[in-house]
Order: structure tokens, then sequence, then C-alpha cells
């Protein structure tokens, strides 16, 4: 084949190829959950017209439903003596959202959380954020300022910039609990889930002594599982020290299958 014959074939070759590309992202998807939320913000007002299928598909979100739920929810808690649970709606909804509005885990997932609050107040729960001003600068719980792909939202934990001379690690969970409840205040991390990231580097022996408890990673687990509303949909663990193997065992038996 003469250079002549190969280059025109080879710019043939290159134009179908382009043809092929073109046509497919042309091509509408098959299914509307499958369109990227790119870039989002982590805090983002409302929900976006994905986040709202993303609702109706993943939870069994529809105006009747969520109407029925919140009546029976409101019904089952207003039926609760010696309690003054908050009734607001959007409230409500968080927890209905995390159960896929399933009325009785929504419900006792409340009553656990209003159990936590009153057990534990003064130690876990019930802080301000100026009250846990000094774990805040510590930087240890953050969150990312963008959401994934899918709209879910980043939360960081970064145990080796927690310093236990100036927190204890009961201080260092209340923070994290409680910037869980100001994140799952937001419609969209409700909907879309959270991812998790552990990023363990600079956690060195001596701080992790301050968590190796049982009690205390335990009922850090059963709070986020079982009181807060909130939709954990990975977590990831980096810069693993050896270690920590112990701790994480703990952790793991104290959570659910899912």
């Amino acid at each position: 084949m003469t250079e002549a014959r190969r280059s025109s074939a080879l710019s043939a070759a290159i134009i179908s190829e382009k043809r092929k590309i073109s046509n497919k992202s042309a091509q509408p998807h098959c299914c509307p959950l499958q369109s990227p939320i790119m870039f989002l913000t982590a805090w983002i007002e409302g929900l976006t017209s994905h986040m709202v299928k993303k609702a109706q598909v993943e939870l069994g979100e529809t105006p009747e439903v969520r109407k029925k739920a919140v009546q029976e929810l409101t019904k089952l808690l207003n039926a609760e003596p010696n309690l003054k649970p908050r009734l607001e709606e959007k409230f409500l909804i968080r927890y209905l959202r995390a159960k896929k509005y399933n009325v009785s885990k929504a419900y006792k997932s409340l009553i656990c959380y209003y159990y936590f609050k009153s057990n534990y107040d003064g130690i876990f729960t019930n802080f301000k954020p100026s009250q846990l001003k000094h774990v805040l600068d510590m930087n240890c719980v953050s969150l990312l300022p963008l959401r994934n792909r899918d709209g879910a939202s980043i939360g960081v934990l970064r145990l080796g910039n927690f310093d236990p001379s100036i927190a204890s690690g009961e201080e260092l969970i209340a923070t994290c609990l409680l910037c869980a409840e100001i994140g799952t205040d937001n419609e969209a991390t409700i909907v879309c889930g959270s991812i998790c990231v552990l990023d363990m580097q600079g956690f060195t022996f001596k701080k992790m002594l301050h968590f190796s408890s049982f009690n205390l990673i335990s009922l850090f687990v059963a709070s986020l599982q079982d009181c807060v509303a909130c939709r954990v949909k990975s977590l990831h663990v980096v810069n693993e020290p050896f270690y920590c193997t112990q701790v994480f065992k703990i952790a793991k038996n104290s959570c659910t299958r899912n």
C-alpha cells in the first residue's frame, strides 16, 4: 500500500471512530438516575430534579407516601408518655427518608435518638458548636466543599490531628455527632447519602489508647447507625497503622450487616 493510501485509510478510520463516539454520547440514558451530579456544593439548598427522582426511586418517596408517613409517625410519637418530641415535618422527614419511609424503623430510630440525648447529656450530646470550638479548631472533622458525582456529601475525620492534651476522646465523638446532626439538616445529604473518609495519618499508638475502650467505640457506632438520620453509603480508611486492627474489629462488631 502506498503512503498516500495508508494516510487516507488512517484518516477514514479516525473519522469513523469520531462518528461512533459522537453517536454514543448523543444517545439518551436509559435511566434518569444514570445522569451524574457533578461538583454540587455540599450545602446546596433543596433538591435538584435528579435528586427528587432519586428520592422516588431509591426511597419510595411520593407526596402521598410522605404525607401519610408523617401523620403516622406523629401519632406514634404523641402516644409516647413523658416525651416532648420535635414534630415539625422537616425534622420527621429526615428519619423517614433515612429509613426509606418505613415508619416503624423511623419511630424506633427517633426513640433511640431521644434516649441517647437524655442519657448522655453533656457527654456526647446537647453541645453547642461554641462549646466544642477547641475540638473544631483541630480540624479533625471536616466536610469537603463539593459532593461526589452521585450527590453524596463527603465527610473526613482526620484522627492524626486529634490532640489528647486539649480534648478528650468523648469530646471528639461529641463533635462528630454534632457535625453529623448539622449535616443531616440538609435535604440533599439525606436523599443522596454520605461518604465517610477516615484518615489515620499521624494517629499514633498513644492517641489510639484514648479510643480503645469497647464501650466508647460501641456507643459511637450505635449512635451513628441508630440515632442519627444519616445514610452512610461507604466508609474509606486511609493511612491505617497496623496497631489499629483491634479498634476496627470492635467497631465492626458493633455495626449492623448493612
